[in-house]
Parts: C-alpha cells; sequence; structure tokens
C-alpha cells in the first residue's frame, strides 16, 4: 500500500476528476521509457477540475511478469487512481484498484466494481490486449483518449 503526501488532491476534486460529469483528456501520444525490466508508458492529460494539475495516465509493463500491468492516473504527483492486474494486495485478490485518500495520503485497495478485461494470468498479453487494457483504464477514470494516442511498448 502506497503512502503519498496528504491533500495533494482535495475531497471534492477528487470526487469530480473520477466521477464527475467533466472528464479530463489526453493530448499527444504515449510516451515509453524503457528500463532493464520494464517499461513505462505516459500520456499528459488535461484536467478540468478545478486545483488539479499535472495529470498523467501511466502504464507499467513488467517484462518478467507481463500479465501484471498497472495503471496509474496521477494528478498533483500523487495516484489518484491506480489498478493492479493480476495482483493480490492486502487481503484483496486479482485484478483490483487503489483510490488514493486525500486525509492521510495513504490508499483504499478494493475489488474493482466492474469486470476489468482480463489479462490471462501468466500469459504474455498483446500490443493489442495492452491497448485494449489501457482504453479501459482510462474509461474507468473518466479520461479521454485522444485519436492515435496510442505506441505500442
Amino acid at each position: 500500500m502506497g503512502s503519498y503526501t496528504p491533500n495533494m488532491i482535495r475531497p471534492n476534486s477528487l470526487q469530480a476528476l473520477l466521477y464527475g460529469q467533466i472528464r479530463s483528456f489526453t493530448d499527444g501520444q504515449l510516451e515509453w521509457i524503457e528500463k532493464a525490466n520494464s517499461s513505462t508508458g505516459e500520456i499528459f492529460a488535461v484536467l478540468a477540475v478545478h486545483g488539479c494539475r499535472n495529470g498523467r495516465l501511466i502504464m507499467n509493463h513488467r517484462r518478467l511478469i507481463p500479465f501484471r500491468p498497472t495503471f496509474s492516473f496521477v494528478v498533483n504527483d500523487v495516484p489518484a487512481y491506480r489498478v493492479c492486474v493480476n495482483d493480490d494486495t492486502n487481503g484483496v485478490e486479482g485484478t483490483h484498484g487503489h483510490r488514493y485518500i486525500p486525509a492521510t495520503g495513504g490508499e483504499n485497495p478494493h475489488s474493482l466494481s466492474t469486470n476489468f478485461l482480463m489479462i490471462e494470468d501468466r500469459s504474455r498479453p498483446t500490443n493489442a490486449e495492452l491497448k485494449a487494457a489501457f482504453e479501459e483504464f482510462a474509461n474507468l477514470v473518466n479520461v479521454d483518449l485522444n485519436d492515435g494516442y496510442w505506441v505500442d511498448p
């Protein structure tokens, strides 16, 4: 479970970002940063909520466990929401979400109320499957993806 700076996103702003009627949107293309054991893709998100800046959608694709990608919606330098695919944490089994808690800077791990796109456990997902999962995550966090955003890792 992550520990981040408290109050980086106000509770009403977090609610508006994730569940409000005004959607955020991306601008540009996914940029990949290659590391020894992973690839991290990031794209800038334009946020339409007061007090929120520096939005990014991030996908981390680990080479040794490619069936466990993680997706994060980072706002004001903290993950407002993230999804861990095929991973267990603090009693939550399988694919689950983490929501930032402004008062403490902690996270609330929970089962997803939606059936997040399945990436078969122990498989190597195709780029098309990773793209579909990224698109599902963006929709889950209320972000519209611009045309031409996707670049294969």
